[in-house]
């Protein structure tokens, strides 16, 4: 969205960092709402599971603002 309002032509390909958290984020929600549904305990894994969650979604931002600030960079002044 931020690429489309200035104008700047970014590839939309997408990256394996963003395909990796989106696994991570659905694998971390079902983790979570199946262990409300069967009442089995995530206390040996929490809160790591969600830091480890936290840092791959950080790393995908990264790696997209990234790709947009190269964009930027190549797009001509106006």
């Amino acid at each position: 969205a931020l690429a489309a309002a200035l104008r700047v032509p970014v590839s939309t390909e997408p990256l394996p960092i963003g395909k990796l958290s989106t696994i991570v984020q659905v694998f971390y929600a079902a983790v979570q709402l199946a262990s409300l549904a069967f009442g089995f305990s995530l206390e040996s894994i929490a809160p790591f599971d969600a830091f480890a969650v936290a840092a791959i979604t950080l790393a995908s931002w990264l790696a997209y603002g990234l790709v947009l600030a190269k964009a930027m960079s190549r797009a001509p002044s106006r």
